[in-house]
């Protein structure tokens, strides 16, 4: 299996202001892994994640300072990454939406 298959998405982005990362379908993802690096006590990422069609994005995870966290995420079909609160000027994210 190459790579690209192995993958439902992938984002890897060094961040230098708060707000939505980026925004990815999710159909057939059964985990999703995420990997906060060099940021400070207060940074915030907010996972969030809904059905196509649903109106409102449903929180399922905030990620405080660096940190690596796998979710389950086979219920939904989207979603959304937003860095709500900035600590530091090096911090780098990086997910990936692993296929079953």
């Amino acid at each position: 299996m190459s790579r690209n298959q192995r993958f439902k998405f992938e984002i890897t982005q060094r961040v230098e202001q708060t707000g939505i990362l980026g925004e990815f379908d999710i159909i057939d993802s059964d985990l999703t892994r995420f990997v906060v690096e060099n940021a400070g006590g207060s940074n915030e990422f907010v996972i969030r994640a809904k059905l196509k069609g649903a109106s409102t994005w449903n929180d399922l995870l905030t990620i405080t300072g660096s940190d690596n966290v796998t979710l389950s995420v086979d219920t939904y079909e989207l979603l959304q990454i937003e860095c709500t609160t900035l600590d530091g000027s090096e911090v780098r994210f990086s997910g990936s939406g692993f296929l079953p």
